[in-house]
């Protein structure tokens, strides 16, 4: 019997079986040309099919009609030209035995004229909290015609060879805008009372109900929660909503979630980070699932299959959408229903690479498997074995030394310290990043899966390293953090962020502590958390007209209000400058010395340089010796650049 009963069992969706519980839910990916569909997207869905999952809903936001797609670089399902992938996907799903239903939608407010060129359209000119734009008003005529590009997209997706379409409110799109009473303050037969809000979705599903046979599938997916009061919209009003669009008899699937994108706040909550707890959502969708007669799907921070199993055994819902999860690992399904849940990649939940980069035009990419379709580890054997040597256990190290091993390489993994983990054991060491250190577990457990031998505590100097006779060596020995040198002229005592993290210990004592991160990223917050932690008021600083600039949009409002709730003092536009003298904080745009109080302490935050002295060394002293230098010891980035280059270097192939 299976581990996961309820997660493994096959349900009912209208006419069709899904086999499983499982479900990637759609999402953006920026693959798309344009709106069409290239291969490398035909490639990824059919990667995640192959994996083991029930049902694949590729396409986040996929546009029904021209007015909608340019502005977010969605699939356009209007145009004819993406009916071959649509196809392509389809035969190659099909084999699988998973389930085939694309989103479809129009944002509406949602829009951005200035990326898209066009006008953006809304049920009325009131501007979204986010994109901030005043609408065009649509006419009646407006309105039908994207009641009739549904049907259209519809038709489409089934002629294409597709199980089903998903008609979406969810993320503050368009139908949710003529629901909200007070986004939609039309005067027509599409505003003003209930019913007439509700007009516009009921002719879309009614449309698309007769544009295809009864035997493929409709789904809806909207909030269960907007979480602001901007939209009039309660979840008692969705409970309505909900209930209103069942009475309708042709929905075979709602799929749940929160949030929605009239606010920077409720944006991040649709698609929750790691500030969230884990299945936030799944309380709101039990309540839809105990109001509507058909199945209910929800997403939100459901990562395990252990955390789906008892979604599902608790009745919340009947499928678990685990889309980052999928992400991160592909082959989730097969390994959980194997009894192989432990060696699951886990999702880091960052949201860095898959939702910030996509949100500022730039294709997905994910920290934790940075090739999301084939693993490195996935190639085979290697021809011979060569005799690696991986110095330094951070991210870099330990990936490269997972990768080299899988390959059937000998391994040997040198760490300087007493622990492996590297930068991961500083992410997660406030609190501020609870994903990470389960990411961390399942690299150490791979690498005693593959019997790695790990030396902790080992000195790392070019002779040590070249008695154990390599036939290559992976340098992955970070980055040094430093306190730059003029601050000795501040008097006061100065700490870098990497000391306060490791030992809070070090921040005792001082009641006033000025943080400065010169990169405004995630860093700098977990220094100022600390901080606070031990009681310390604090001021977190930053060179940037926001002291969480490096941080993509989607992601600093939970950070924001986090560093508000602790009464830290936010002072971006502040310059570090060096002299011959010393150095002094002055106002960027002034040039003005900052007049303050003094401080009792500053932790100098993100004032790192490349340790790649052992990898030059090592040339040095061997010129013939393979030496690859991955991670921040080649230049000091993000958690994405450091896996990819480790995989790649124990792969023993060009990242």
């Amino acid at each position: 019997m299976t581990t996961f009963p309820h997660l493994f069992a096959p349900l009912q969706l209208g006419s069709r079986t899904v086999k499983n519980r499982i479900v990637s839910t759609p999402h953006a990916t920026r693959y798309d040309d344009g709106g069409l569909i290239p291969e490398r997207y035909v490639d990824y869905n059919a990667r995640k099919a192959a994996g083991g999952l029930g049902l694949l809903m590729p396409f986040g936001s996929a546009s029904v009609h021209p007015t909608s797609s340019p502005s977010y670089g969605a699939v356009a399902l209007w145009n004819a030209r993406n009916e071959l992938p649509l196809t392509e996907i389809a035969d190659r799903v099909r084999p699988t035995g998973a389930l085939l239903i694309s989103q479809a939608t129009h944002l509406g407010r949602r829009s951005n004229s200035r990326k898209s060129g066009q006008v953006v359209r809304a049920p009325s000119d009131v501007p979204e909290g986010v994109n901030r734009e005043i609408s065009h008003v649509m006419t009646t005529a407006d309105v039908r015609a994207i009641v009739r590009a549904f049907a259209s997209a519809a038709k489409r997706l089934e002629r294409c060879g597709w199980d089903g379409i998903e008609i979406s409110s969810f993320g503050g799109h368009l139908i949710e805008q003529f629901w909200s009473p007070r986004v939609n303050t039309r005067a027509d037969r599409y505003g003003g009372t209930f019913e007439k809000r509700m007009r516009f979705v009921r002719e879309v599903i009614e449309a698309v109900a007769e544009a295809v046979s009864d035997t493929f599938l409709v789904g809806m997916r909207l909030t269960a929660d907007p979480m602001t009061p901007d939209l009039g919209l309660t979840r008692e009003a969705m409970l309505e909503i909900a209930a209103g669009i069942d009475a309708i008899g042709r929905v075979d699937l709602f799929s749940i979630s929160g949030g929605t994108g009239a606010t920077a706040e409720a944006q991040e909550a649709s698609v929750p980070t790691d500030a969230f707890p884990r299945g936030v959502f799944n309380e709101v969708a039990g309540a839809m699932r105990r109001t509507l007669g058909v199945p209910v799907l929800v997403a939100g921070r459901i990562l395990t299959a252990a955390e789906g199993e008892a979604a599902l055994e608790r009745g919340d819902c009947d499928l678990v959408g685990m889309t980052r999860a999928l992400i991160a690992d592909p082959d989730l399904p097969a390994k959980a229903q194997a009894g192989k849940a432990a060696r699951v990649r886990p999702c880091v939940a960052l949201n860095q690479e898959c939702i910030g980069r996509v949100n500022l035009g730039m294709p997905m990419r994910c920290a934790v498997n940075p090739q999301p379709a084939p693993d490195p580890t996935a190639a085979g054997r290697a021809a011979s074995i060569d005799r690696v040597v991986v110095i330094g256990g951070g991210p870099a190290g330990l990936e490269a030394a997972r990768c080299a091993a899988a390959a059937g390489h000998d391994v040997t993994l040198v760490e300087r310290s007493e622990r492996l983990g590297g930068e991961l054991l500083l992410a997660a060491s406030v609190g501020d990043h609870p994903d990470v250190e389960p990411y961390l577990t399942w690299l150490v457990d791979e690498l005693e899966r593959h019997s790695v031998t790990v030396r902790l505590g080992q000195a790392t100097a070019p002779a040590q390293i070249l008695s154990l006779s390599p036939t290559r060596v992976v340098v992955a020995t970070g980055a040094t953090s430093f306190v730059p040198p003029g601050a000795a002229a501040l008097g006061c005592a100065t700490v870098t962020d990497v000391a306060a993290l490791r030992d809070p210990a070090v921040l005792a004592g001082a009641e006033t502590v000025l943080v400065y991160d010169r990169n405004g990223g995630f860093r700098g917050a977990s220094a100022a958390f600390a901080a606070a932690a031990q009681g310390c008021t604090v001021t977190l600083a930053a060179p940037l007209v926001s002291v969480v600039e490096d941080i993509e949009p989607w992601l600093r409002p939970s950070l924001l209000q986090r560093l508000a709730a602790l009464e830290v003092v936010n002072l971006p536009d502040l310059n570090w400058v060096e002299s011959d003298g010393g150095g002094a904080f002055v106002h960027r745009w002034s040039g003005r010395p900052y007049e303050h109080t003094p401080f009792d302490l500053i932790v100098f935050t993100s004032f790192r340089q490349a340790d790649d002295s052992l990898g030059r060394a090592l040339m040095a002293a061997d010129p013939d010796l393979q030496v690859d230098l991955v991670g921040d010891c080649l230049s000091p980035r993000r958690l994405y650049e450091a896996v990819l280059e480790g995989s790649a270097a124990g792969a023993g192939v060009a990242a």
